[in-house]
């Protein structure tokens, strides 16, 4: 993207500062500068308190509090003169979703080569239905099939000479990448493929006739991870995509490793041995590996709910590229309330985000001219369920994702980073670290694929002056894929995710407004808006590399 300079005073006390801008951009430095001051530390903090009040009872996908969160939302983007750009003219975009919960008759069983009764499975010890497998009965020869991923873009496809039509699929969680920084995917961050939907719907293009998942470092029987699969009470099941859901017909169940062993004819190879192997490169034959057979019979009863993503546009002016869309977006719901009463208000996670979309939005309805490209506005629903509102937007783009040039994501952008210790698991073995010393940080996330989009950030940071830190897309953090930038990136959309990192207060009830530091949070969003300003007024879209 070409760039002039332009020296002006931009700042109260005099001060000159340099920002960047497009030759082909209709606004200029001053027009910019107008708009992003109406972002305001008392707006963001405003907005927050409404959104995590205890009246909104933490927001949780599927409740009523959800609902009139987005309902508030929509209002407030349509006073801005935006135009609804969800289903039927309106401002939501329905998510289709269900919850699952198991009827009588799940069973499993393992059988010799001639169909004899071997032993029986015991359910919720020995084995349980995936929320995900279909309701089927099948007998069939078991294969094993490593990690159960075709990956061409990396060179690797577990089932090259491996036939499994007909047969079911034994299958370790996860992918090749041993814990190493360097591994063959994408090192330390985890890719789409090694999701339990992404297996099951490779293996049934295959023509399998269902799916086993072993944990091969998972100990005892499986009551405690059942439960959490399958709570007593449907209303406290986890949301699944509807039309993912429906594209799985084969079972697919989870399987002890004790209940494993049984299935080898001979002794059980030592998996977590294999699975080094295998992340080293290694070929090995799996058919060689000789199993019995299994019988499985799933049931399971759906119930489907809708949760509303809220969409607003602002088309843009150039007679060509306003085809061309920029996503600003954020997260609004959280975790609702907890079994003792307390309320997850959320407050960082994500009002501090989804009040910052509004005050980005406010700040290009306030541009005399809309920008050349047209800007979307999402507030994603059900991505504490694991990114549904965006994944299923991705799947049902309102307008082409190919004429999506750039996603930028705000989550938890109102804390300062703290790690008080570096061996607790929710930290990923980042250092020791007081919120102090993160005073003027935010995380970029998604650099690693994003080498243009980030010089534009950090070209629209020399009049905001926040350090910007690259240094989580390869951690064992995971961040990258952990907020809705991810289904975007994995679809090739350039993408960036900012974020202040985490806190102590991270899902919990403790995560408050009051904790919030909204003069920072206003840098930040101001920071957004102008990037994405930026991007929607150039004349080349930003390029993505795979890391």
């Amino acid at each position: 993207m070409k760039k002039r300079f332009l020296l002006l005073p931009l700042l109260p006390l005099g001060l000159l500062l340099f920002l960047p801008i497009s030759l082909t951009a209709p606004h200029d430095v001053v027009e910019s500068q107008t708009a992003s001051s109406t972002i305001t530390a008392a707006d963001l903090r405003s907005r927050v308190h409404f959104l995590a009040a205890e009246e909104m009872q933490g927001r949780d996908t599927g409740s009523l509090t959800n609902r009139i969160t987005a309902n508030y939302l929509a209002h407030q983007l349509e006073m801005m003169g935006l135009r609804p750009a969800g289903d039927d003219g309106s401002f939501f975009q329905q998510v289709h979703l269900v919850q699952s919960r198991l009827e009588d008759g799940n069973r499993m069983e393992i059988l010799s080569s001639d169909s004899t009764f071997l032993r029986g499975a015991v359910l919720g010890e020995d084995f349980y239905p995936s929320p995900l497998s279909g309701t089927r009965a099948i007998e069939a020869p078991v294969v094993f099939a490593g990690y159960g991923i075709t990956a061409p873009e990396y060179r690797y496809d577990d089932y090259a000479s491996l036939d499994v039509a007909g047969k079911a699929v034994l299958v370790m969680d996860g992918e090749p990448h041993g814990n190493s920084a360097d591994g063959p995917f994408m090192g330390l961050a985890a890719t789409e493929y090694s999701q339990a939907y992404h297996k099951i719907n490779n293996a049934q293009k295959r023509g399998a006739a269902a799916v086993i998942f072993l944990n091969p470092n998972r100990r005892g029987d499986l009551s405690r991870a059942r439960n959490f699969a399958w709570p007593e009470e449907i209303s406290d099941a986890r949301y699944y995509l509807d039309h993912w859901v429906r594209a799985i017909s084969i079972p697919a169940v989870v399987a002890s490793p004790a209940l494993v062993e049984d299935l080898f004819v001979s002794e059980m190879p030592d998996f977590r041995e294999m699975r080094r192997e295998i992340d080293q490169g290694e070929r090995i034959e799996y058919a060689r590996l000789a199993l019995r057979s299994i019988r499985i019979e799933t049931a399971i009863h759906r119930e489907t709910v809708q949760a509303p993503n809220v969409l607003a546009l602002l088309e843009g002016s150039h007679p060509t590229r306003k085809d061309e869309l920029v996503v600003i977006g954020a997260h609004f719901d959280h975790l609702g309330v907890a079994a003792d009463g307390r309320i997850y208000r959320g407050a960082d996670d994500d009002s501090s985000g989804t009040a910052g979309v509004l005050e980005v939005a406010g700040a290009f309805s306030s541009l005399p001219a809309p920008p050349s490209r047209s800007v979307l506005f999402a507030l994603w629903n059900a991505e504490e369920q694991g990114l549904l509102g965006s994944r299923f937007y991705v799947d049902h783009p309102k307008i082409p994702l190919d004429e999506t040039v750039a996603v930028f994501q705000l989550d938890m952008i109102g804390r300062n980073q703290e790690v008080p210790s570096s061996d607790h698991p929710r930290y990923g073995g980042l250092p020791e670290q007081s919120p102090e010393e993160n005073d003027n940080m935010v995380h970029l996330i998604g650099y690693s694929a994003n080498q243009e989009l980030t010089r534009v950030v950090r070209d629209g940071n020399l009049s905001i002056g926040l350090e910007l830190r690259k240094e989580l897309d390869n951690h064992r953090l995971n961040l990258l894929r952990r907020s809705d930038n991810w289904p975007f990136f994995v679809a090739g959309v350039p993408s960036l995710f900012f974020t202040t990192g985490l806190h102590p207060e991270y899902h919990t009830p403790e995560d408050v407004p009051e904790k919030l530091q909204f003069e920072k949070m206003e840098r930040i969003v101001r920071l957004v808006f102008l990037s994405a300003l930026e991007v929607a007024e150039a004349e080349d879209r930003p390029a993505m590399s795979r890391p």
